[in-house]
């Protein structure tokens, strides 16, 4: 509970919509990641989980078109902070919370959607919310959400 100058009490509410768990330093391929996930009752994200980039303007290209953000968008690649619009779009940058939340060192992340070919699967990048396309045998960091 908090106060206002006048000495009122202020109270704040606010709804948890989705729940966030990451595989800290393990890093491995997108489908052992998601299984991964199913194994604790989890999905692996989609990028409008993560962030609110859009392949557009300059900094858009092969890499992520395709990708669906969640909205209201950014002007670019990259994400525009804000809350409830993605985990890293409202959290920014996991590596500057230290140990205390078991992230990685690593910035990228696998998603569960698929480039326009059906070739490469999305990965977000925590520190800009920019997505690129992978192979998805590459070893990189997991997250899982719920719902």
């Amino acid at each position: 509970m908090g106060r206002d100058n006048d000495g009122n009490e202020v109270v704040y509410g606010f709804v948890l919509q989705k729940w966030f768990v990451n595989r800290g330093n393990k890093l491995d391929n997108n489908f052992n990641q998601a299984s991964w996930c199913n194994s604790i009752g989890y999905r692996m994200p989609q990028v409008k989980d993560l962030t609110n980039a859009v392949c557009s303007n300059r900094w858009s290209g092969w890499w992520c078109r395709g990708a669906v953000a969640s909205t209201p968008s950014s002007t670019g690649n990259y994400f525009t902070r804000r809350i409830g619009m993605g985990f890293f779009t409202e959290w920014g940058d996991m590596r500057g919370y230290g140990g205390k939340v078991n992230f990685s060192g690593y910035t990228h992340y696998w998603t569960s959607d698929y480039d326009l070919n059906r070739y490469r699967q999305f990965i977000v990048k925590s520190n800009l919310g920019s997505v690129y396309a992978y192979e998805p045998n590459e070893s990189l960091s997991g997250l899982c959400v719920f719902p």
